[in-house]
């Protein structure tokens, strides 16, 4: 599933899905409104191992612009898939988010938002289930406090919403605030994103990152480009936790040989974030591996 899709006088979405099967992959995609109704469906053929790309204006003859929503896609084996929301001067790629299974409450995490300063973070959050849910938005700053007051959103079955973090937290101030982002749900099936960068409508700098619900406390991030002239890599680790834990962030050269470490004590909803050659100070073009004694959110 693509929680958010744009399409107006300044984005464009595209699709790209993989077929990580060795057989044909028969795959539906279904755009459908923030009102939660069906605008149109596609429908394509995956070759073994073959991949398939196309924009939401081509594949959507119904859609028009400006739209805003979400694509659910099925397919009859397994696919990698992402999607790039894409101006002239700036674009987010993300990664598709398979579709929620199971029952009780969720718990979504990001480890990064910023506001102010001229930056703005944007919540989208979609319920694709057959069931309605009430949310609870909370901000937290990098040593744990809470920012703002946690905000109540219901989403009903089908419903897409944007969330401008800037509801919670008032006027903008003219330095940014940066932390972390937890959202709650009564149901299981809500998937979402968060589109950060400038705040004059992300024309100049867009990034974006899943809102994810599995944590752990050894992860991987395999490729960063970080050679301190032309690219330089940042890293945010949040600690959703109750209780304070260590984390380590340990940085790789393509060889395998140790770049840099540091080790760090995270408070409770605390993260750490920063360049990784500031946090590892010997990595350059490296990548990190991270080592927590709690799960975590990279």
């Amino acid at each position: 599933m693509f929680p958010n899709v744009e399409s107006n006088d300044l984005f464009t979405t595209n699709f790209t899905l993989v077929n990580s099967s060795t057989a044909v992959n028969s795959v539906n995609l279904y755009l459908m409104g923030q009102d939660g109704t069906k605008v149109d469906s596609a429908s394509a053929g995956i070759p073994p191992l073959g991949t398939f790309q196309a924009g939401a204006a081509d594949l959507f003859a119904a859609m028009t612009s400006p739209f805003q929503g979400y694509v659910v896609v099925t397919a009859t084996a397994g696919l990698t898939a992402f999607e790039q929301i894409e101006g002239p001067a700036s674009a987010a790629v993300v990664p598709a988010q398979p579709l929620p299974v199971g029952s009780g409450t969720l718990h979504l995490y990001s480890p990064y938002f910023t506001y102010g300063g001229g930056t703005a973070s944007i919540l989208h959050l979609a319920n694709p289930s057959s069931s309605s849910a009430s949310l609870t938005i909370r901000l937290y700053d990098d040593t744990g406090k809470a920012l703002g007051q946690p905000l109540a959103q219901s989403l009903a079955v089908g419903q897409q919403v944007s969330i401008d973090v800037g509801t919670i937290l008032g006027a903008a101030p003219s330095t940014a605030v940066a932390g972390s982002v937890t959202v709650d749900s009564t149901s299981p099936g809500i998937v979402g994103d968060l589109s950060v960068g400038d705040a004059k409508s992300f024309l100049t700098d867009r990034a974006a990152l899943p809102l994810v619900s599995t944590l752990s406390p050894n992860l991987v991030l395999p490729y960063l480009a970080n050679d301190g002239a032309t690219y330089a890599a940042s890293v945010a680790v949040f600690n959703p936790n109750t209780s304070p834990t260590a984390v380590k962030i340990s940085a790789f050269g393509p060889n395998g040989a140790s770049a840099g470490s540091a080790s760090f004590n995270v408070p409770a909803n605390g993260r750490i974030a920063g360049a990784l050659s500031t946090l590892a100070s010997a990595a350059r073009a490296s990548a990190p591996a991270i080592y927590a004694s709690t799960p975590m959110c990279p």
